[in-house]
């Protein structure tokens, strides 16, 4: 499971989305239209229950790093 805690803007309030495994992530972000915009900023990932550390905060930051499993 992939637990994505997420905003769209610096001031925005955070969202959460949860995907089954990091795999249907990566689909998602493949589609002509994304399922998130590459400039959106994780405030916290977490895969199979382990917080992910990043040095990229963004959506596209995550998505090089889950290309990389």
């Amino acid at each position: 499971m992939l637990e994505i805690t997420y905003k769209t803007a610096q001031e925005a309030n955070p969202e959460v989305k949860i995907f089954d495994n990091y795999e249907e992530f990566l689909q998602g972000q493949f589609l002509e239209v994304s399922v998130f915009p590459d400039h959106y900023i994780i405030v916290k990932a977490i895969l199979d229950g382990k917080e992910i550390g990043l040095t990229d905060s963004t959506i596209n930051g995550l998505f090089n790093y889950l290309n990389t499993l």
